[in-house]
């Protein structure tokens, strides 16, 4: 009995461990994706999803609608090029759960933008979304397969934009 009780501690400590390993290498890809957006870097954002993508990769919308890795680069792209600074982007891993070659984030991410408007002027837009963000491991590392989006909420010059509730 004693012997199966250290067992069972001793598999839960080894998934604890892999779980926060897989954290900690996520967090980077995270992190390095956030100083590329600080920067508006967008050739360096295509670089970098070039290189954790996985070739099937798909992006989830709150209202189901899914993009290919090219068309919400290019939606990003297009979106950044209105913005005329990033005041912030974070992103929050707030559990890993692993089960053998898969690993699902759930991760919160936070933004503030200023940008140009139409009427010439300059507005403030700020967000947050939380996502479910499934990863494969793969020989060359852990690579982003699907961004599904849970919950987002936005505001436009501190008001609440329709449709991000």
């Amino acid at each position: 009995m004693k012997k199966r009780l250290m067992m069972g501690a001793a598999l839960a400590l080894s998934a604890l461990a892999m779980a926060q390993d897989v954290k900690g290498s996520l967090g980077r890809s995270y992190g390095e994706l956030n100083g590329l957006i600080l920067k508006k870097d967008v050739a360096g954002m295509k670089k970098l999803f070039g290189s954790i993508a996985h070739k099937d990769f798909v992006y989830v919308h709150k209202d189901g609608r899914k993009q290919s890795g090219p068309e919400m680069l290019n939606e990003m792209t297009s979106q950044l090029g209105m913005v005329t600074k990033v005041n912030r982007s974070t992103t929050k891993i707030n559990k890993v759960e692993v089960k053998g070659s898969t690993a699902v984030a759930t991760v919160t991410s936070a933004y503030a933008m200023t940008m140009v408007g139409p009427d010439k002027k300059s507005h403030r837009i700020a967000g947050q979304t939380l996502t479910h963000d499934t990863w494969t491991k793969t020989a060359s590392g852990w690579k982003l397969k699907m961004v599904k989006t849970v919950k987002e909420t936005a505001t436009f010059d501190g008001k609440p934009m329709p449709g991000f509730e």
